[in-house]
């Protein structure tokens, strides 16, 4: 056999094939994934949001307007990758007039907000840049009639602390509040002596006693940010600066909160200052609890006037504001303490009576951005509303007698009724500026008027854009209009979706699509402009992206615990439930989705769903590759390394360590299920990620290569949750963009290679691993009809033939239909171990020793009559339908035996019966073959003597299935693993040639009736038909996750595995005796009744697993080989000298098959 073993040797040398043995390990193999698409470039170009473009935008902050609402200032910072720097500035823009905005730089940095209505206070860096802070103060000269706003030059008005500072707020009254990071001692001068000791301590230790040890992405260090006040006066047209700091807060507060705090944690009257912070007096990492307190700004020496105005009961408040006359405070308050992503009601402090009362107790959204509106009568605040973030307003009621009692309900009227409204500001004369994104634009300033001045309610409302920061940069990229999806998702909601095309859609063609998960969980795509998951950067590069809102959206819907808090010790449970179905609805109703080549990622929870999604892929979801991004892999060791430990104890009931906690994260941890994990997958993890250790994505990378699962990893060591670094995030956009393209990317260059079945091949097979692909290295040496996609066909079937040469006979049959010979040649003896006891090796795994040990067995069946009709094609349809029966009554016995005991330890890892059973399939086929239903088949006279007066084989062999079912001993219900395993991996090895056959045979349509028994569906899904069934590089994959399942739930049990192998022989001659039934019991039927003599081709079950050869496979095995040896050495037929080289390669051929 020079042609066959000379093949491996000179195709292992050229193409560095990695060789092993078919059975040799448990897991699958893939190929080696970085740099296979070394070439790959993001989509880029001057009409193009490409991941480069959107992270060069300009990026404009939230306005904040003057008192006298006619301008605002915006800060706004800008990267550009060519001098690798953020270039920051202010604008200042009226508000009521079409004057140009004014552009002040800030070419130090620095903070900016307004001292007063005409000026501008500007805290930058000390000249040298080391030096303490400094303020500055620019005049501003603009009347509504003039056409021009012109800033001055600015005017040093004196030095602060030596202390970093920020979060300036100015009081009418002449006090300036600011934060600072200081020691215990809150000495805002001795700071930087401090820190300067702190750093030459000796040593890097740090010593905790208490949580947090670390929050977010630092360690905490002995600084906490505190409030302070200092006076700013203006002294005959010059502003100057106090010498005295007043600190406003207790020692045990900190204020802004963090990680997240800013200046919307506290606000300033004329005489106080309105603060939140943790609750002193409880753990902070086991608790949400955040106190609202109300303190003097000038505070005695020696006095005790802060004020706490919450119950301290609550959970966490937020977004603190005070009315213009300092007469009442609110605040946004979450009920429940522990629980970060409660409802926010709107809850007011009479301060003079010292009254708190809720005015949204009835409603069902949460506030947020809270602001009065000038009078005082009204408050106007943000909620989110399917999906979007909209301005409301609610009159402020007469306060009640005493704190917490009920009112009456109030309903908040919408100002707005699309896309992000946030950060508010009620004007004078019944105006609101606010800032607003969207899907298809980042942030721009907006004034909205008509507004009753002394209700706040709605007359006749006028919303104007006064600031256009992007539009000329983005009206060119042909952003696509993003369109809003309702399906009806579990317990019969009503779900949200959005879906983004790309740019240019061609009516009739198909896209690939990503389905991108977010995080919280409780959390929601909005329509708002997003920097680092952008629908529409996702777009442009030619993906059609779909989001879904699943159950737990605090932001989507109106606020029903039933549906916001569904996910609360339900992880994995009702929002795959949504997302399967939204998935499906989104397949259902969108011709331009290709679902054969979709793709998923997400990050946080959405990273934690990539991997459950990887755990089911029962779930039928088929994506051909993952991304997960700081995501969760095993949910109790997270419920201890998390540094917020609240948000495990709610989200699963209780610690970790707790009944209730672990049982709910175990049944939702996808640690427990990598034995069934099989997609390809991408990992990005951040370094100083606290939330969710790094450990989470290294432990995925770990057990995705452990497996032989393609996959790779990717570290940011200087970033935390989220990518945030310029760079860094380019880079990201590139690994993700890399890996989608990699396995559905639609350059046409690699078309031939990313077919569904090629695809699946590659992924499992032992294949190329030089970074450049078949149709690189044959592109160009041959014409039609041998094109790329031909021989990359017969590249990856040569591939797998090397690697796996026992499996020629049934994965070559496609390819050698024409030269089918009827003659089996007999199996060589040197392949038939000795079956006795104590020659066989029981150190062997179970999937080996089964393979080895039941060859005499197998010989036996394959030698027998009725097998050698269906090889040879000559089974007429008549016995077909008939085995068809014995087969269904086999089937019914095993499947019924594994649902009964599915749940035990050998039979669980295997036990999928959405996709191995076969038993409803063959229902189906028969009554199909028949002409009739499912339902009446079994009244036929065929069966109805069947049952009446079984064959002896069949009696035999489902008597003995149903004694194992039935007995009491787990060792005996164990031994169904032998008898499934002798099933289904037979139909799994020659099933698709034999579909192929009989299909033309009985002329069966392409739905796949009538041959269902063969059709099988992707790890990914369950049975498939017509042109969903499985590919032969998905069966293969079925099969390898079948061992490994078996070798796992066996291990090194001695006495199973002599069970096991007892057994399996067992049902070899079962099968074989169920032969001779079908022969017996047919030989006198005329075939009359039935389509005469269709002859079936019926590839032995169990082929794969003998080394013998029939001789049409042989020679299209060598045929292969040669061809893509001739086209790599000499280098096809092209040229002027293709006519010589032609037939030296006929020669060739000739020579090689004459020594085969």
């Amino acid at each position: 056999m020079w042609g066959v073993n000379a093949g491996l040797a000179w195709l292992a040398a050229t193409t560095q094939l990695s060789f092993r043995p078919y059975d040799a390990q448990p897991i699958l193999k893939a190929p080696k994934v970085p740099g296979a698409r070394s070439d790959f470039k993001l989509v880029e170009g001057k009409h193009i949001l490409s991941p480069k473009t959107m992270l060069e935008l300009p990026r404009p902050g939230n306005g904040v307007a003057n008192s006298a609402g006619d301008l605002t200032l915006v800060p706004l910072s800008q990267y550009g990758f060519d001098e690798n720097r953020t270039n920051k500035t202010i604008y200042i823009i009226p508000l009521q007039s079409t004057v140009n905005p004014v552009e002040l730089p800030l070419f130090d940095g620095g903070e900016a907000f307004w001292i007063d209505d005409r000026t501008i206070g500007h805290v930058r860096p000390g000249s040298d840049g080391k030096s303490s802070q400094e303020l500055y103060a620019v005049s501003v000269e603009y009347t509504v009639d003039t056409t021009t706003v012109t800033p001055k030059s600015p005017v040093r008005v004196g030095e602060f602390p030596d202390a970093q500072l920020s979060n300036f707020k100015y009081s009418k009254s002449g006090a300036l509040v600011f934060s600072a990071y200081v020691y215990e001692d809150r000495n805002l001068s001795s700071v930087r002596e401090q820190d300067e000791k702190w750093r030459n301590r000796g040593n890097t230790a740090l010593v905790y006693d208490e949580n947090f040890v670390r929050h977010w992405d630092e360690y905490r260090g002995p600084k906490r940010q505190a409030l302070f006040s200092v006076d700013l006066k203006k002294n005959k047209g010059e502003w100057t600066l106090g010498e005295e700091v007043f600190a406003l807060q207790l020692p045990q507060h900190s204020t802004p909160v963090e990680p997240f705090g800013g200046a919307e944690d506290f606000d300033v009257s004329e005489t106080h200052v309105l603060y939140t912070t943790k609750d002193p007096n409880v753990p902070e990492a086991l608790h949400t609890r955040q106190n609202v307190y109300l303190a003097p700004l000038r505070p005695a020496p020696g006095s005790d006037l802060v004020r706490e105005l919450t119950s301290g009961i609550q959970g966490a408040t937020h977004n603190p504001v005070l009315s213009k006359d300092g007469k009442k405070a609110a605040w946004a308050e979450m009920e429940r303490d522990g629980y970060e992503s409660d409802r926010s009601k709107l809850v007011v402090y009479d301060i003079e009576a010292g009254v708190r009362f809720t005015i949204t107790e009835n409603w069902d959204q949460s506030v947020a951005d809270l602001t009065f509106t000038p009078d005082g009568k009204s408050i106007i605040f943000t909620s989110g509303h399917n999906a979007k973030i909209l301005l409301y307003t609610i009159p402020v009621p007469p306060t009640p007698a005493h704190s917490d009692m009920h009112l009456p309900v109030v309903i908040p009227i919408a100002l707005t009724t699309k896309h992000a409204a946030t950060n508010p500001q009620a004007l004078p004369g019944g105006r609101v500026s606010f800032t607003s994104s969207s899907l298809k634009s980042p942030n721009d300033i907006f004034v909205l008027s008509g507004l009753d001045t002394d209700s706040a309610v709605p007359h006749k409302i006028e919303i104007k854009r006064v600031s256009k920061f992007t539009e000329d940069k983005l009206s060119d990229l042909g952003l696509s209009e993003p369109e809003e999806f309702w399906f009806t998702g579990a317990k019969d909601k009503r779900v949200q979706g959005w879906i983004v095309r790309p740019p240019g859609l061609t009516k009739g063609k198909k896209y690939p699509v990503v389905l991108l998960i977010h995080g919280g969980p409780q959390s929601a795509w909005e329509d708002n402009w997003s920097t680092r998951w952008n629908p529409q950067v996702f777009a442009q590069q030619g993906y059609v992206v779909v989001t879904i809102n699943p159950t737990d959206e605090l932001t989507m819907q109106r606020y029903i615990p039933e549906f916001t808090d569904a996910i609360a010790e339900d992880w994995g449970g009702r929002p795959f439930e949504d997302l399967r179905k939204g998935w499906k609805h989104v397949l259902d109703n969108y011709e331009e989705v290709d679902g054969d080549r979709a793709v998923a990622a997400g990050a946080s929870w959405g990273g934690y769903a990539i991997n459950w999604i990887q755990s089911h892929p029962e779930w039928n979801f088929d994506f051909k590759a993952l991304v997960c991004h700081d995501g969760v892999f095993d949910t109790v060791y997270n419920g201890f390394a998390t540094d917020e430990l609240y948000f495990f104890n709610h989200d699963f009931g209780g610690p970790p360590w707790s009944r209730r906690g672990r049982e709910a994260a175990e049944k939702f941890n996808p640690v427990n299920r990598v034995s069934h994990w099989s997609t390809p997958q991408l990992i990005i993890h951040g370094s100083r990620d606290y939330r969710l250790a790094e450990t989470e994505g290294l432990s995925v990378f770990n057990a995705l290569q452990s497996r032989g699962i393609p996959s790779r990893i990717v570290i940011f060591p200087d970033e935390n949750h989220w990518v945030l670094k310029p760079g860094n995030s380019l880079k990201w956009h590139y690994e993700v963009f890399r890996w989608f393209d990699q396995w559905v990317g639609t350059d046409k260059e690699y078309e031939g290679i990313r077919n569904a079945e090629d695809r699946a091949s590659v992924a499992i097979a032992p294949v190329m691993t030089t970074t450049t692909k078949p149709s690189q290295l044959i592109k160009g040496f041959v014409p039609e009809p041998f094109s790329p996609s031909c021989l990359n066909s017969l590249l990856s079937v040569a591939h797998y033939c090397v690697a796996n040469p026992a499996h020629l006979s049934c994965h070559l049959s496609p390819l050698t239909t024409t030269m089918q010979t009827a003659e089996v040649p007999p199996p060589s003896p040197s392949f038939e171990p000795n079956d006795s006891p104590d020659a066989i090796d029981y150190t062997q795994n179970i999937s080996t020793l089964l393979r080895t040990s039941t060859k005499r067995a197998h010989n036996a069946v394959h030698h027998s009559e009725l097998a050698g009709k269906l090889l040879r094609g000559e089974l007429p349809k008549n016995e077909y339908i008939y085995f068809m029966m014995l087969l269904w009554r086999v089937y019914n016995a095993i499947e019924e035996g594994l649902e009964t005991h599915s749940t035990n330890p050998v039979l669980a890892p295997t036990y999928r019966p959405a996709l191995l059973s076969r038993a409803g399939c063959l229902s189906a086929d028969i009554a199909y073959l028949l002409d009739t239903t499912e339902d009446a088949w079994q009244s036929t006279p065929l069966y109805r003597s069947l049952i009446s007066a079984p064959p002896a084989g069949l009696r035999d062999y489902v008597a003995h299935l149903e004694q194992l079912a039935v007995s009491k001993d787990s060792t005996d219900n164990s031994r169904l693993l032998a008898h499934a395993y002798v099933r289904y991996l037979g139909d799994l090895s020659g099933g698709q040639s034999i579909r192929n056959r009989m299909a033309k045979a009985y002329d069966l349509p392409d739905t796949g009736a009538g041959a269902s028994f063969y059709d099988f569906g992707s790890l990914q899904g369950s049975a498939g038909t017509g042109e969903k069934r499985a590919s032969q590089g998905e069966l293969l994959k079925i099969k390898e996750w079948y061992r490994a399942g078996m070798n796992e739930a066996v291990g090194d049990d001695r006495a199973l595995k002599e069970a096991l192998v007892q057994e399996a022989n067992l049902a070899f001659d079962f099968n074989r005796r169920i032969f001779e039934d079908v022969a017996t019991a047919t030989k006198d039927t005329e075939p009359s009744d039935y389509t005469s003599q269709s002859k079936v081709v019926f590839d032995d079950s169990q082929a794969p697993e003998e080394n013998t050869y029939p001789i049409s496979s042989v020679v299209a095995f060598v045929m292969a080989l040669a061809l893509a040896h001739f086209t790599l050495v000499v280098g096809g037929f092209t040229g002027a000298r293709g006519t010589e080289k032609f037939e030296s390669f006929v020669l060739w051929l000739r020579g090689i098959a004459g020594q085969s």
